[in-house]
């Protein structure tokens, strides 16, 4: 009976060593896909979040760096005319084409044409002395740069990549997409990874709650703050750093194309016209939208247009103003003008008559995301597009996007984009020191220490296949890191060494490095 008794012991200690062992090694091989990813995404989240910030205080920071272009002096008198406005505009800048126009929005606002030539430049105009007050490249400011590098991160080379819809056969299989703009898509899925990973190791394992697990212990010393602050901050606003990170990638070239070619074929997105309408053609005597005969001019055609119907006169910029408002457009707005097709022939009428087009300035609120085509002509409107036409999923997409963009829920939304910009500076500043140190204390490459025989484990392997097939580029890049880690770095002996595999399993992890408290 006791021999018994004393082989149960040990059968039962036995078991409880091998589960240990097992969990020691399943909690090593998420820390150290969580060291994999946050190498390959904290770089780029770094940049992503003070791009993100900028964005987000698009005006504050403009109205500071450049107030003497983007503000006036408000007055009692009336403004001049943006069809005046914009006649200097083409006198000043003869060998550029005026595209476009943002109307004074507030009393004390500047006029904003844009006119394209060699370069895309902003031109600033005061509405009531009708002067030009300056102009500047429009990517060229702080915040033109914070928007390009948040897309593309300045790499504007394209790769040829496979995608979804090519291999059904709606389009052709390999697109070119931009290789920063596949980056930020690969950064934004691998923070997902670091996100689920780094709940997984803050999860408490053994001490229950204590002190450090959800106040961070900026008294202590060493790795012990360094750890807190990080998984603190991920902790805290790591959901809605997951939601950014989402309702960004509909702005993405890869996952954003396939989504769009998904929800137009379950017909639940945006329903986007394949193509503007256009304007009419016009006779003599005929009247405009305010029972004025629409003009016809003998001077020199606008620049924004080649050709026009007979030679009538475009509507006044001041009547497509009046024109938007009274179809609902808001104060602020762009006004694009018109743009007509190749004509027939030299000389004869165009085979496709532009409209202006009014959309109400970007990004507002989902329910305000609206674009008017107004004739050119006689300011009618011929068409129309904006949320009442989204789908289901184009809705909650565009709702999402708002929300990224900090409009949506007005200030509530701006704090909490705030927060995560700031959450995500804190985290991988941290990130950055606590690899710093561990690559100091331990040499080479300062990854966490795993056996070489370590598995992925079943429920990771589970996860790692369901997060390839809703992102792409996630398992393709998956691929990618096991094929290095099984090929190169196990094989190779100064890589081993390098990235922490030990020769043979553990049955036990070092108390200094759980990422429990």
């Amino acid at each position: 009976m006791a021999d018994t008794a004393t082989d149960q012991t040990t059968n039962n200690t036995e078991t409880r060593a091998a589960r240990q062992a097992k969990r020691s090694a399943d909690w090593r091989n998420i820390w150290r896909i969580h060291f994999y990813a946050g190498m390959i995404a904290m770089p780029v989240l770094a940049v992503l979040a003070l791009s993100g910030l900028l964005i987000l205080y698009t005006d504050a920071v403009e109205d500071f760096l450049v107030p003497e272009l983007r503000k006036v002096d408000a007055s009692d008198t009336d403004q001049t005319s943006l069809d005046d406005q914009a006649a200097t505009v083409r006198a000043t800048y003869p060998d550029q084409i005026l595209v476009a126009v943002n109307p004074p929005w507030e009393a004390d606002r500047s006029t904003e044409f844009i006119v394209e030539g060699d370069e895309a430049l902003a031109v600033y105009v005061d509405p009531y002395s009708g002067e030009i007050l300056g102009d500047r490249p429009v990517d060229a400011s702080l915040v033109g740069w914070a928007n390009t590098i948040h897309g593309n991160l300045f790499i504007g080379q394209t790769i040829p990549v496979p995608t979804p819809a090519g291999l059904f056969g709606e389009e052709p299989i390999m697109t070119e997409l931009e290789v920063g703009d596949l980056l930020v898509e690969l950064v934004a899925c691998w923070t997902i990874v670091l996100i689920a990973s780094g709940i997984y190791l803050w999860f408490p394992r053994k001490g229950g709650i204590g002190r450090g697990l959800f106040v961070p212990r900026l008294a202590k010393r060493g790795r012990a703050r360094w750890r807190d602050i990080h998984a603190l901050t991920g902790i805290y606003t790591g959901a809605i750093l997951a939601f950014v990170l989402l309702t960004g990638l509909p702005w993405s070239g890869y996952w954003g194309g396939t989504f769009d070619w998904a929800t137009a074929e379950l017909q639940m997105g945006w329903n986007w016209p394949e193509d503007d309408p256009a304007s009419t053609e016009v006779s003599l005597g005929d009247l405009d939208r305010f029972g004025t005969e629409v003009g016809w001019i003998q001077q020199d055609l606008p620049a924004s247009a080649t050709s026009q119907a007979g030679g009538a006169a475009p509507l006044s910029l001041d009547r497509v103003a009046e024109a938007a408002t009274i179809e609902g457009a808001t104060m602020r707005r762009t006004i694009w003008l018109p743009v007509d097709g190749e004509p027939h022939h030299e000389g004869g009428p165009s085979s496709s008559l532009g409209t202006y087009t009014v959309g109400n300035y970007w990004p507002q609120t989902v329910d305000t995301e609206r674009t008017i085509y107004l004739d050119q002509f006689t300011g009618e409107k011929v068409g129309e597009f904006g949320a009442d036409q989204y789908e289901t999923l184009g809705w909650v997409a565009s709702w999402g996007i708002d929300t990224h963009m900090g409009t949506q829920l007005g200030i509530v939304s701006r704090v909490l984009m705030t927060v995560v910009c700031l959450g995500l500076l804190a985290s991988t500043g941290s990130a950055a020191v606590m690899f710093w140190r561990r690559r100091r204390r331990t040499g080479g490459f300062g990854a966490p220490n795993r056996p070489v025989d370590a598995s992925l484990g079943r429920a990771a392997t589970l996860v790692a296949i369901g997060l390839s097939i809703l992102f792409p580029l996630v398992g393709m890049s998956f691929l990618a890191v096991a094929g290095v880690d099984r090929i190169v770095i196990r094989n190779i002996g100064p890589t081993r060494t390098a990235f922490g595999m030990t020769p043979k399993a553990t049955q036990a992890t070092s108390a200094n490095e759980q990422q429990t408290p």
